[in-house]
């Protein structure tokens, strides 16, 4: 989708902001950009929209160098979320959503179908935000106004330069949330950056650290927490952490206490099952333990009547987690897909299972732990 050939950028001043960078973004997927200051991260992620022009090299977007094409054009076809925001004070957010659409001429009821259409994507009631202004909305009302007017026009690339940094902890991770749902429904090519590492492990599909304008190391976030490149990347990530249980795994977050059955049992020994032991849910495993799937109380009471049904028939296969998975992808995986509970396996046989409360008493007791250490420590 995106490419970086031999890219390089010098300022007039003779600083070297980035050196030959390398670099393909995938259509669809949500690449971060991170590192310390003056790393060109926000150099390579404008350069993309031309509003720094590089040095050498060449940027081609679906194959077409980006160079040949109009920059006011290229602009208008990709979306730009920014820190402050940038809404127009004087404009209500109906007219600030649709700037784009009406530069680009779209009729009218298209316009207000889209705008309508966003708001309610990200939670915001038409009838009551279209009409008001800027300044009558919180921080992160405006920051997802922000976003969804980014994504007026349908671009398919969209630019967000540390679009969360300045609202309060609280309403950034709910936006964080919302953009992993958010790009799950839109699928679009969204470049990210950022200078929090935690940020970047939560939303990313990859993440491409980067120091003295190189890439040093351009992956996964799983990969770079288990396989950080070099030194610099180990510090960066914040290696010492997983070294201290900072950074826990699915074994520190389940509970190992299941109600399970077999596959072969019916569908009225399942049900009483679950009353005995007041859950909604068992765990399907064989008899060595080995995970099979799930069965819920919904589907045991929509097929209880059918007397031929037993578990194997009606139980659905969630996909597991390894006991060494960690936070970060739970978390993501809690957040894109809202499941109520995960199972965690080990060599295919069943560990636990992490729901959210389970999650967050463990993270809980595992920075209590974290805390008493380092007190003895300082002792």
């Amino acid at each position: 989708m995106i490419t970086f050939k031999n890219v390089s950028k010098q300022f007039p001043d003779g600083t070297t902001a980035l050196k030959d960078i390398n670099l393909h973004i995938e259509k669809g997927e949500l690449l971060t950009l991170i590192g310390p200051s003056g790393c060109g991260k926000t150099t390579t992620m404008k350069m993309i929209n031309r509003l720094i022009e590089p040095s050498g090299g060449q940027i081609y977007i679906d194959g077409t160098s980006i160079a040949e094409q109009d920059p006011v054009e290229l602009r208008r076809s990709i979306g730009y979320v920014i820190q402050q925001i940038g809404l127009l004070p004087h404009m209500t957010i109906a007219e600030n959503i649709s700037l784009i659409p009406k530069l680009k001429k779209w009729e009218k009821s298209k316009i207000e179908a889209r705008v309508d259409e966003l708001l309610h994507l990200v939670g915001l009631e038409p009838s009551t935000f279209r009409t008001r202004y800027p300044l009558e909305l919180s921080g992160g009302q405006q920051q997802r106004v922000g976003v969804i007017r980014a994504l007026a026009a349908e671009p398919p690339v969209i630019l967000m330069d540390e679009p969360f940094s300045a609202l309060d902890p609280i309403s950034r991770e709910q936006l964080q949330d919302e953009l992993i749902k958010l790009q799950k429904e839109i699928q679009k090519t969204i470049v990210f950056v950022t200078h929090d590492m935690d940020e970047a492990m939560k939303i990313a599909d990859r993440i491409a650290i980067m120091k003295d304008g190189e890439i040093l190391q351009l992956d996964t976030p799983d990969n770079i927490l288990r396989h950080p490149k070099n030194e610099f990347v180990r510090d960066f990530v914040g290696d010492e952490r997983i070294a201290k249980g900072q950074i826990p795994t699915a074994s520190d977050l389940m509970i190992r206490k299941v109600a399970t059955v077999k596959e072969s049992r019916g569908l009225a020994e399942a049900f009483r099952l679950m009353r005995s032991e007041r859950v909604d849910s068992l765990v399907v495993t064989d008899p060595d333990h080995v995970y099979k799937g799930v069965v819920t109380l919904d589907v045991v009471q929509q097929h209880y009547d059918d007397d031929s049904k037993r578990i194997v028939d009606v139980m659905s296969e969630p996909k597991p987690v390894s006991i060494d998975t960690l936070y970060p992808e739970i978390a993501k995986r809690f957040a894109e897909e809202t499941p109520g509970m995960i199972l965690v396996v080990d060599e295919n046989k069943l560990e636990g299972v992490i729901t959210n409360g389970s999650m967050m008493r463990g993270l809980a007791g595992l920075d209590q732990v974290s805390q008493r250490k380092e007190g003895a420590l300082n002792e």
